[in-house]
């Protein structure tokens, strides 16, 4: 016969609970959550390392049949400040490395102001890793450009939209057009 459970995203009064009656523990200065799955835990503490496909460390507790979960960030950040995170901010990796949950390294942006911080800052993103089409000095000539999107485009082997978005300073935020200075 399969069990099934209920899922609750956990917000920091299910925190308190689950601390209270031993089944979790976070360390904000580590940036670590632990987790007790056992019903008689006597603080037999194992390290949170599940790694959710956006590569976020994710928690789950069981606990009278109820299923809480949440990510590791949100839950030290929660704890720390000792109260819920508000619904229209997200807890930001100011190091953008989203393994490292140290409470220092946490910070609370609107959904908007963490978006343009990633597109901005995230190392898989722009030239960092070498990955791109289009270099700075390219970008800077699409910027200074007259020509029309789709002519670019075939210029530069990349799609229309991709020049819309530069021109429009979507993307490639962290360059300078020098006509603008």
């Amino acid at each position: 016969m399969k069990t099934s459970f209920k899922y609750k995203w956990m917000d920091y009064n299910d925190l308190l609970e689950l601390i209270d009656i031993g089944k979790i523990s976070v360390n904000v200065i580590g940036g670590y959550v632990y987790r007790c799955s056992y019903p008689q835990c006597n603080k037999n503490f194992k390290k949170t390392e599940i790694v959710n496909k956006d590569g976020y460390i994710i928690v789950y507790i069981l606990y009278n049949k109820i299923r809480y979960v949440n990510v590791a960030h949100r839950i030290v950040w929660m704890y720390y400040n000792k109260k819920n995170i508000p619904n229209n901010l997200e807890v930001d990796h100011i190091d953008n490395d989203i393994l490292n949950n140290k409470i220092d390294n946490l910070q609370l942006l609107t959904k908007h102001d963490n978006m343009k911080k990633s597109n901005r800052q995230n190392p898989r993103t722009a030239a960092r890793n070498g990955m791109t089409k289009l270099n700075e000095k390219q970008v800077e000539q699409i910027r200074s450009s007259n020509e029309k999107s789709k002519k670019l485009a075939l210029q530069f082997q990349v799609t229309s939209a991709t020049i819309h978005n530069i021109k429009a300073g979507r993307t490639w935020g962290s360059t300078v057009n020098e006509n603008d200075i």
